[in-house]
């Protein structure tokens, strides 16, 4: 009678470890899936802002103007993002950004081969950063 009592304990013991494990294992691959895509988007940023700001001595016009204007529309941009934040909230505001950053990089990429274009490349790298 003792001896199946304990039996019994053990096993719902060892089935509750196991039902725990599993719900672990469950959680932390969705913790380590959002740490990747967060880990993503934050290399991505990085790589267009860095790109960016150090590209402009290849931007037509004077390197010093170039670099004082995108150090300029920062002061904007901060602005408006902390606006958008409050209003919209984080995530759709930086969807909106990545997305707004996206499109004007590629015009800025396509500009950059037509010597025509330099005010939309100007145009697309200010709103890209």
């Amino acid at each position: 009678m003792v001896g199946e009592k304990y039996d019994n304990a053990d096993n719902f013991l060892v089935n509750t470890i196991l039902l725990n494990f599993n719900l672990l294992h469950q959680q932390l691959v969705k913790v380590q899936m959002k740490w990747i895509g967060i880990s993503d988007s934050r290399s991505m940023n990085v790589l267009v802002y860095y790109g960016i700001t150090l590209n402009t001595a290849n931007m037509a016009g004077s390197q010093f103007l170039n670099f004082f204007l995108l150090s300029v529309i920062e002061l904007p941009s901060s602005w408006l993002g902390g606006y958008l934040v409050d209003k919209v909230g984080r995530r759709w505001t930086q969807v909106g950004f990545f997305f707004v950053s996206m499109t004007c990089c590629l015009t800025a990429a396509i500009g950059v081969t037509q010597s025509h274009l330099t005010l939309l490349v100007l145009i697309s790298v200010f709103c890209a950063k």
